[in-house]
């Protein structure tokens, strides 16, 4: 029996123009009136997951930035967090900017970036918060731990980063969690480790939870539950790991897997 609902944002929960479906939404209510937790697991910082969560009214704990910071919506309280130490965050940024690669950083609210660009705007309206330019290199602004650098390029750009800087820092996890983003994090920290995170405070286990999601960095947390769902319009990297397929994000497919599993008993309390 089901009893706690993870799913990726982008990519899965939503649609293509960033917007939640109203399928969506009626669904995970629908579960969570039958008993099931609802969680979003996501690589966005809080300010860009709350509009979202609250439209659903997720009732555990969320997992953010990848897996590095589980976060109560309703104490409004960090439960566990893992970053990045300021100095390898530095390291790490000197790298990329002799690289000439364009990188975010998030050290728990808000987001800071070097000088505002093309990119910049792209990302601020998929997420629909603004970012905070600093006027100089962040190698050279940054003075706090980060829960995560996101650097954002063309596809074939990050894979090579992901190449290059991957063996000089072990310390580090390098994934791509879409085309043009590429998520640095501190190394054992993903997606399943998040879910580890929201088990600890729900007392749910891995074989009672159902996942959702598109991306490699999805890809984690949907070995580590007991039901996953890769989107039809996942990485094949995803699709080929996981044998279930749900229907497009653009077909509001996770409405329809949760419904189906409803209307078949296999979510819920059970009753007794």
């Amino acid at each position: 029996m089901i009893r706690l609902i993870a799913t990726d944002l982008d990519g899965t929960l939503l649609s293509t123009a960033s917007q939640l479906p109203q399928q969506n939404i009626d669904a995970l209510k629908r579960a969570m009136n039958a008993g099931v937790r609802v969680t979003i697991s996501s690589g966005r910082m809080i300010e860009a997951t709350l509009p979202i969560a609250r439209q659903i009214g997720v009732n555990a704990p969320m997992s953010l930035f990848n897996g590095a910071m589980i976060y109560d919506m309703d104490a409004d309280r960090i439960l566990a967090g893992k970053t990045v130490p300021r100095e390898a965050a530095v390291a790490v940024l000197k790298r990329l900017e002799a690289l000439g690669a364009y990188t975010h950083a998030f050290p728990g609210r808000g987001y800071y970036l070097p000088e505002r660009c093309a990119w910049t705007e792209y990302y601020e309206n998929k997420i629909g918060v603004r970012g905070t330019a600093v006027g100089m290199p962040l190698s050279q602004w940054l003075q706090s731990d980060v829960y995560k650098l996101l650097t954002l390029g063309e596809p074939e750009q990050l894979d090579r980063l992901i190449d290059v800087l991957q063996p000089d820092f072990p310390q580090l996890n390098f994934v791509k969690s879409g085309k043009t983003h590429l998520e640095i994090v501190l190394a054992g920290v993903d997606k399943a480790d998040g879910m580890r995170g929201v088990s600890a405070a729900t007392g749910i286990a891995p074989e009672e939870m159902m996942a959702f999601g598109d991306e490699m960095n999805d890809l984690p947390m949907l070995q580590y539950c007991g039901v996953s769902y890769a989107m039809e319009n996942a990485v094949e990297g995803v699709r080929s790991a996981i044998k279930l397929i749900a229907p497009k994000n653009t077909d509001s497919g996770v409405a329809r897997i949760v419904n189906m599993y409803l209307d078949e008993g296999r979510m819920g309390v059970e009753q007794r």
